[in-house]
């Protein structure tokens, strides 16, 4: 990982190229992780059940820090019902997915992009239900 040390007390930042196939539930929970952002990866519905994989490892566990952690994912609605599928993978997984889009509109300002419009982008926090705990699946 490409990792940088946060200034003043701030903890350090990890950037990890994620092929998410490659990585087993043990590995991705050994990250330690208490943030995940995720911009643009939800676009086909084959990808789904590594990506839930994913975040499964990454929000397991109890982190040495205490804070419980979670992922924050910006994605552009290109299919209503790939997000659809996403939505009930990640829950069937014993994660809690909570769509704040409008809670961040508009203090979340976006750029137009050719093609994209504002009101396409979702904004998702994800992380563990309380006392429950995320399934190792195999991928």
């Amino acid at each position: 990982p490409n990792e940088r040390k946060g200034g003043g007390g701030q903890p350090p930042v990890q950037v990890f190229q994620l092929i998410w196939e490659d990585w087993s539930h043990q590995d991705l929970q050994a990250i330690q992780a208490e943030v995940i952002v995720g911009a643009d990866i939800m676009y086909d519905p084959d990808v789904i059940p590594a990506l839930v994989h994913v975040l499964c490892g990454l929000l397991s566990g109890k982190r040495r820090s205490g804070v419980s952690p979670f992922a924050l994912i910006c994605t552009t609605l290109r299919q209503e019902s790939t997000l659809k599928a996403f939505v009930a993978a990640t829950v069937e997984a014993g994660l809690q997915v909570n769509n704040c889009t409008n809670d961040m509109y508009p203090r979340v300002y976006f750029h137009h992009h050719e093609g994209i419009a504002r009101e396409d982008v979702r904004i998702h926090v994800i992380q563990n239900k309380q006392g429950v705990k995320a399934k190792q699946l195999a991928i």
